[in-house]
């Protein structure tokens, strides 16, 4: 599976016009819902997205959402509050109003007391 990934890699950055236009940054916020169907509760949290594009055909993304209440909710918590972190790469061409891309991306949760 990573072999394949990182032949699309390739095949993408060879694919890519020679004439690259200009980089571009995207900053953007959101809200996140996270229901765990084994502790029958929701989990509501906010964040922000990075992305850099080097090349039209590319993107590197960094996202990170914080959920700040105990979880779960009603009941006896067995955690605080919550950060999750993802880092990955998108590849896909930019088409006439929308962009189709494959993402490959890991991260971490970090839990509080």
């Amino acid at each position: 599976m990573r072999a394949r990934i990182l032949k699309v890699v390739v095949l993408a950055l060879f694919v890519a016009p020679a004439t690259v236009a200009a980089q571009s940054l995207e900053v953007g916020v959101h809200l996140a819902s996270s229901q765990w169907s084994e502790f029958d509760g929701t989990d509501i949290g906010g964040g922000g997205r990075l992305t850099w594009k080097p090349m039209p055909i590319l993107g590197v993304d960094a996202e990170v959402t914080w959920y700040p209440g105990d979880f779960p909710p009603d009941g006896i918590p067995f955690t605080a509050n919550r950060v999750e972190g993802m880092f990955g790469v998108t590849v896909g061409p930019r088409l006439t109003g929308f962009r189709p891309f494959a993402k490959a991306a890991g991260g971490f949760m970090k839990t509080g007391e």
